[in-house]
């Protein structure tokens, strides 16, 4: 028996406004395959997709979304299946269009879009004019992040540690400043 909208619960869980720390990324989800990003003038608007990775992982479904994720070659692996690329990740999104506008020209491109474990939206960016990689971590609209304390910083995971690796992932300590290590 094949489920109607398998993929429905996912989207309702992304619906939404979510901002990056800074405020200069915002992502509106629709609870349907609408999203809307903003990153400075450059805008996205356009259709989604989720696929559940992990334990949860499941086949691609066929049908336009199943056909544009191929198309965008968004790490499905020859056996059908989503892989995670991030221990944190739960799924990822499967988008139409990967191109940041600014009126017709294309500024950036999504190259890769995925959410985790701790409710947070994750989108690596590449600059078009000069290749450079942007790695933006959004929340909820609304949600303040963890306040650190002395010594402690907080990994491009989102994991908060003190020591010289992140428990949760691995990554060594970011050096700079103490919040983001940026």
């Amino acid at each position: 028996m094949q489920v109607q909208n398998p993929n429905g619960k996912y989207r309702r869980q992304l619906a939404g406004t979510w901002v990056s720390e800074d405020g200069a990324c915002k992502a509106v989800f629709a609870d349907s395959v609408k999203i809307t990003v903003t990153y400075g003038e450059a805008m996205l608007d356009g259709y989604c997709d989720v696929n559940p990775t992990g334990i949860a992982m499941a086949p691609v479904t066929s049908g336009f979304m199943g056909m544009a994720m191929m198309n965008a070659g968004m790490g499905q692996a020859a056996d059908g299946f989503i892989y995670q690329h991030d221990l944190s990740e739960d799924f990822q999104l499967s988008l139409a269009e990967k191109a940041l506008k600014k009126e017709d020209q294309a500024i950036y491109n999504i190259d890769f879009a995925w959410h985790d474990i701790y409710d947070r939206l994750h989108f690596d960016l590449s600059v078009l004019s000069t290749g450079e990689k942007l790695s933006l971590t959004l929340c909820r609209e609304g949600t303040v992040p963890v306040p650190l304390k002395e010594g402690e910083v907080r990994c491009e995971c989102g994991h908060v540690f003190s020591g010289k690796f992140c428990p949760e992932c691995g990554r060594p300590r970011p050096a700079g400043g103490p919040e983001t290590g940026a």
